[in-house]
């Protein structure tokens, strides 16, 4: 399926937003910028919505959350990278987290835990991101707004020069 079939596709299940499905799909098909940031406060749900379903359509590797429900820097790293690494938590495991809880520790292992996942498959390199509810971090993490817009150019930079 081309990027105009799906732009159609996806335009006529989220009528209105032509335009935003446009520019997403180029961009997480072409070329992903390091950071998007799309601030929609009266209907957060379904914009992120959207995106995920924009993201599945070109079929991109992506993580979603909540900025609720990560409330604290451990619960980020290990919900991300867990999505990323399609680690499946099973009890019988101790619900061990991708690393063994080795990339959960600050955001320089965070970033190492992003690397190895990256490094598992080079040809799908491409890793995102979305955050729901993203301004919450300014109450509740106020530390990984700035780290969070760089994050491509943070891992990408170690990716690059092994």
């Amino acid at each position: 399926m081309d990027l105009d079939e799906i732009i159609d596709q996806l335009a006529e299940t989220y009528p209105g937003r032509r335009s935003l499905i446009s520019q997403l799909t180029t961009l997480a098909k072409t070329s992903p910028p390091s950071c998007i940031h799309i601030h929609t406060p009266f209907s957060p749900r379904p914009t992120a919505s959207l995106v995920k379903t924009v993201l599945n359509a070109v079929q991109a590797r992506y993580a979603a959350i909540s900025g609720v429900e990560c409330f604290t820097a451990r619960i980020f790293y290990d919900r991300i990278l867990n999505i990323l690494s399609e680690n499946e938590l099973e009890w019988d495991s101790a619900c061990e987290t991708f690393g063994a809880g080795r990339y959960n520790k600050d955001l320089d292992h965070f970033l190492e835990g992003l690397r190895a996942i990256a490094r598992r498959n080079p040809a799908d390199s491409n890793l995102f991101i979305v955050i729901e509810r993203a301004e919450r971090f300014k109450e509740n993490l106020p530390e990984f707004i700035i780290p969070l817009t760089r994050l491509a150019e943070l891992v990408s930079s170690f990716i690059h020069s092994t």
